[in-house]
């Protein structure tokens, strides 16, 4: 269990004079989880509940020019985090994740232009419902008298639904990307080609209002290659 805080300040843009300021934020953070070996150590799962509790969690909202921060009454964010780690044979290691979280507002009314918007029961923005990663890694040891270690790595990661706005009106559904790497090493020297987003999933990475509607799209498929020395 542990107490969290944040103190308040002001913002530089604002549309009404009591929004000049905001108030701190605090939270009530609350979490229980355990990990256990399996199948002497090759197989390893962790799993944590958590829940958070906040009083006036700052929000940031944008605005015609700029953005500000307000104060939400009360919101909370539960969930629980799997995580499944093997070593099924020699050099090949593998590993599973997912995380649920259910984060709302319970009391949170905002005034915008003599009109009283009531957020309370909607999702908070940029807390993505659902995460889920799955990756391999594959280590060739002295493959040759030239190379010293090959290692071929895979993933997918996947996130949402996400809402971008404390209204709820626009989100990004779930959506996932694959990603790969292959690199050699040989003494201090790491040669490496990498891909992101293989499968060139479409996806909006941030959404943001100033007057009118702004996206900004996901990378899409991306090849590259990197060299590292360590010493």
């Amino acid at each position: 269990v542990t107490k969290g805080y944040k103190t308040g300040g002001f913002n530089t843009s604002f549309e009404r004079e009591e929004d000049r300021s905001f108030r701190p934020e605090s939270s009530w953070n609350y979490e229980v989880g355990g990990k256990h070996p399996f199948l002497d150590n090759r197989l390893r799962a962790e799993i944590a509940l958590f829940w958070i509790d906040w009083k006036n969690q700052q929000i940031s909202q944008s605005l015609t020019v700029g953005s500000m921060l307000n104060n939400a009454g009360r919101s909370e964010s539960k969930g629980v985090e799997v995580s499944l780690q093997g070593n099924p044979v020699n050099g090949l290691m593998v590993q599973l994740n997912y995380g649920f979280t259910h984060a709302t507002f319970k009391d949170y009314t905002d005034k915008k232009k003599d009109k009283v918007y009531d957020y309370s029961g909607n999702y908070l923005p940029l807390v993505p419902s659902h995460t889920f990663s799955a990756g391999a890694d594959y280590t060739i040891s002295n493959p040759c008298s030239h190379i010293d270690r090959i290692l071929i790595s895979a993933n997918f990661t996947g996130a949402g639904r996400i809402y971008w706005k404390e209204d709820n009106v626009v989100s990004q559904p779930f959506f996932g990307q694959l990603n790969g790497k292959v690199s050699a090493t040989k003494g201090f020297a790491t040669f490496a080609i990498w891909a992101k987003n293989i499968t060139n999933t479409q996806y909006t990475a941030f959404y943001f209002e100033m007057g009118k509607c702004l996206a900004q799209a996901g990378r899409p498929f991306t090849i590259g290659g990197s060299v590292a020395v360590a010493f």
